[in-house]
């Protein structure tokens, strides 16, 4: 079930047409993986927006920073997003 989710190729209504026939546990593994990639989803997109704030304002970045924001949570992202209205330097957007 996990591979099914993970592989990311199929829509959420084959998941639903395989899952159904499976019965409540299944569905339940089911909802949560697909939970996990829609939270995966947000941290990309909320990651990538960074990135793109992070070099409208300072310019070309380190590959080192492109790194640690995309590995970041949401939570992670929500805060530096929030820095990026005062920060002069990715140094202060980043500690």
């Amino acid at each position: 079930m996990n591979y099914i989710v993970n592989t990311d190729k199929l829509s959420l209504d084959a998941i639903d047409r395989f899952v159904d026939p499976l019965g409540p546990v299944a569905e339940e593994v089911a909802v949560s993986n697909i939970e996990i990639l829609e939270a995966r989803g947000e941290a990309r997109g909320r990651a990538q927006m960074l990135l793109e704030l992070l070099a409208a304002r300072f310019g070309s970045l380190d590959p080192s920073v492109e790194r640690v924001v995309r590995q970041a949570d949401v939570a992670q992202l929500k805060v530096w997003a929030s820095r990026m209205l005062t920060a002069t330097t990715v140094d202060e957007v980043l500690c």
